[in-house]
């Protein structure tokens, strides 16, 4: 599916300013179908809502500020999200089934941090804050991803892939390096006519180098001795392999203090640097990499129960894409043709959830918030001091200095 995107600029603003994505990430009910929308959020577009749509329509947004979703188990008016105070929350709007923030319910609001899994009926929704230089790169993505860094990465590599540049990529294992390697390959134009080989650092590099114009991947180049990285390094500067395309991968960062990398070979390979993020930091694509994997498993169709979707999405997934896909084939399998649940998922560590991100990622606000923000706050929280400082991203001691400052009244805003 390609993301729909919308954009926006703000007077005075650059490349690096937060921007708000909210992204559709799956329904429980249909894990083929993916994820099919991606949405930039303006301040001028909260309070955004998200509700069932009234026909069974892919999800789009029916609205400037509406996100209307095909799922029967969410409401009409779910959830929206707001402003309050210097902080975006999430709301429920008195839902039949409760809006979920990480797998937690949603009593009233729950503060947003970059990351966040909102749960509206059986849809499952991200709540991203990324850089807008990012974000512009989505609409070009197309079906590849829904996650912004990866897009600009991507962006990137298709730029580069015809220059011939050596490209070096650092991810987790499991990340999706190698793919991202056959993809620049694929991009340069020279495919049909040049080869591809891929060698492991492992393995004698020197005799699988091809003559002549071609590309070669070297698959963790950083666990190569020394002696070994000296011979490559020869061998990349050298005659015969001229006119070779370098693609290496490496999981440990080469420019950390303390790297496995000898400097003049890290300079050799670093003409353009691609750090893949961890699927824990790209969980927008969940549902289209889900469907993906399903679909190269010949499966048909798939659905998961709620609690199953929840242990799936929120847990650490430390092995990444290929743990995804181990894991799901595995569990589609076993459910056989029943909807996927908890017991299905055995492998995953399903106890060991990811840490749900600090407030404070929130973009910070380096000025003292209006009288109208600290009273939406107030108003928001029932005047309890603790919650709205929590909005207004700061400790309730200074609502107390801005209450008394401002000289408002508490007794309005408590329930």
């Amino acid at each position: 599916m390609i993301p729909v995107v919308s954009t926006f600029r703000e007077s005075g603003s650059d490349d690096a300013r937060p921007v708000r994505v909210v992204t559709y990430v799956l329904r429980y009910d249909d894990l083929l179908a993916g994820g099919e929308a991606s949405f930039i959020v303006d301040d001028a577009s909260l309070p955004f809502h998200i509700g069932r749509a009234p026909d069974d329509s892919p999800p789009r947004r029916s609205a400037p500020a509406r996100l209307a979703l095909p799922d029967r188990w969410a409401s009409t008016e779910h959830c929206s999200i707001e402003r309050v105070g210097t902080a975006d929350v999430v709301l429920d709007r008195g839902s039949r089934n409760g809006t979920l923030l990480n797998g937690e319910r949603v009593e009233r609001y729950r503060v947003l941090s970059d990351g966040d899994l909102i749960e509206v009926g059986h849809s499952l929704i991200s709540y991203r804050l990324v850089e807008a230089h990012a974000a512009a790169a989505l609409p070009a993505a197309r079906a590849e991803t829904l996650c912004a860094e990866l897009a600009a990465v991507l962006r990137d590599l298709r730029r580069i892939a015809a220059s011939g540049d050596p490209v070096l990529l650092l991810g987790d294992a499991g990340a999706g390096k190698v793919s991202a390697a056959r993809a620049v390959h694929g991009w340069s134009g020279r495919a049909g006519e040049a080869r591809l080989v891929e060698c492991d650092a492992a393995t004698d590099i020197a005799r699988d180098v091809p003559l002549g114009e071609g590309t070669v991947v070297l698959v963790g180049v950083d666990r190569l001795g020394d002696a070994a990285q000296s011979a490559l390094q020869r061998l990349v500067e050298g005659e015969r392999a001229r006119g070779v395309r370098w693609i290496a991968t490496m999981t440990d960062d080469p420019f950390a203090a303390v790297t496995a990398l000898r400097p003049d070979l890290l300079r050799s390979l670093a003409g353009y640097v691609g750090r893949l993020p961890a699927l824990r930091r790209r969980r927008e694509d969940l549902g289209t990499l889900c469907g993906a994997i399903l679909r190269e498993a010949g499966i048909a169709r798939a659905s998961i129960t709620p609690a199953g979707g929840r242990a799936l999405f929120l847990s650490r997934l430390a092995g990444n894409v290929r743990q995804l896909r181990t894991v799901l084939r595995a569990a589609a399998t076993l459910a056989g043709g029943e909807p996927i649940d908890l017991r299905h998922l055995a492998p995953l560590d399903v106890a060991e959830r990811a840490p749900r991100p600090p407030p404070t990622s929130v973009p910070p606000v380096r000025r003292a918030p209006t009288v109208e923000e600290i009273i939406n706050a107030l108003q928001a929280t029932g005047g309890n001091i603790v919650r709205a400082a929590e909005c207004l991203n700061t400790h309730p001691r200074q609502v107390y200095r801005w209450i008394e400052r401002h000289e408002i009244s508490l007794e309005p805003y408590r329930r």
